[in-house]
């Protein structure tokens, strides 16, 4: 019965001791410090002959290939690291659901502090 017990006791003890290694580890070495702060660019895109917000456009921040999709009310937002410019793509991603429009690239200058807006021309 001792003998049992005293493995229990060198399980547990070896549980905990493994445990307390990986927390420091962890600590120590685990997740990257980011040493830049992040910042929200946000904005809508609009089609030219209309007016009316466009759903399904892939807006890609080409610096990291990081990408999102225009939701239902035309709206997209990133979180990226603080820079001086932000270079982006806007382009047509369902083809002619929604219309068909004209791949756009633009850099913007600085953070912008307000949403920003995007009018794309449709193909003809």
């Amino acid at each position: 019965m001792a003998l049992r017990w005293r493995r229990i006791k060198r399980k547990v003890f070896g549980f905990i001791s493994f445990s307390a290694a990986l927390f420091i580890f962890q600590a120590c070495y685990g997740a990257p410090m980011d040493d830049q702060s992040d910042v929200v660019i946000q904005g809508t895109v609009k089609s030219d002959s209309t007016g009316q917000v466009v759903e399904g456009i892939k807006v890609t921040f080409t610096e990291s290939g990081q990408y999102v999709i225009t939701d239902s009310s035309g709206t997209f937002h990133f979180y990226l690291p603080e820079q001086g410019d932000f270079a982006f793509r806007f382009e047509d991603s369902d083809s002619t659901e929604n219309g068909s429009f004209n791949t756009y690239d633009t850099l913007i200058q600085g953070v912008p502090t307000d949403p920003i807006e995007i009018t794309l021309t449709q193909t003809q």
